[in-house]
């Protein structure tokens, strides 16, 4: 992991939380194409209104990134690339757009 703050936070997680020792090194990323965008989804996250995030398989499948997994981790930093929350992928579900309840972006924030 080439991010220190991540890697620190990671760390500090796995002493606490032996069962993981062996997870895959988890993804480090932002949610948000601008300061002001990430400063919002993250306060979104951390305040727990946030619960849920979805990706477009198109756009996946071009980014070349793979479908998320139940157990992934995902490190969040703001936008300086500071760590903030290690994240745990509990649910994946492949759904057409159209078929996404009104409960479901509830949670998503």
């Amino acid at each position: 992991m080439k991010n220190a703050s991540a890697r620190n936070l990671w760390g500090d997680y796995l002493d606490n939380h032996l069962e993981y020792a062996f997870s895959h090194e988890p993804k480090v990323t932002q949610i948000g194409e601008n300061e002001k965008e990430v400063k919002e989804t993250l306060n979104l996250i951390l305040s727990g209104k946030k619960r849920a995030t979805s990706h477009s398989l198109l756009g996946l499948q071009y980014r070349k990134e793979p479908l998320p997994r139940i157990g992934d981790f995902t490190v969040l930093t703001d936008w300086k690339g500071d760590a903030k929350c290690i994240l745990r992928t509990v649910a994946v579900r492949l759904k057409p757009f159209f078929s996404i309840r009104e409960s479901y972006s509830k949670i998503e924030g």
